[in-house]
């Protein structure tokens, strides 16, 4: 059976990513996960951590676990397009209306864009 590991890196940048987002800082976030600020420290330099830790951290971040999963002996998955996602995300959203989806979309599309033109360069 092959190793599972955690794409720790991935889950280190989706709590950034939640931590910035909310304007909290890393204590407060460790709080509100119920784990240990020292946890979140070891996470930031890279440390895996333990499976009721990275449980709660998934829950906190209201992410699915799998997706910090690697199966090293899986072939690579391809990448659903990232417009198609962003829209999931954003109809997802119980804080915004259609409106605030479709305005939002709109930049993160234009954004896109610019990156791959800027890529072809």
């Amino acid at each position: 059976m092959p190793d599972t590991s955690i794409d720790v890196s991935a889950l280190k940048d989706a709590v950034g990513g939640r931590v910035e987002a909310d304007g909290v800082s890393w204590r407060t976030a460790a709080a509100q996960i119920g784990v240990s600020p020292s946890l979140l420290t070891r996470l930031r330099n890279g440390q895996r951590p333990d499976l009721e830790a990275f449980a709660r951290i998934t829950r906190w971040l209201r992410i699915d676990a799998g997706r910090f999963l690697i199966d090293p002996d899986a072939a690579p998955r391809e990448e659903p397009p990232l417009e198609s996602e962003i829209a999931m995300l954003l109809r997802a959203r119980r804080d915004l209306n259609d409106n605030d989806r479709d305005h939002l979309n709109s930049i993160l599309r234009m954004g896109i864009r610019m990156v791959r033109d800027s890529r072809e360069d």
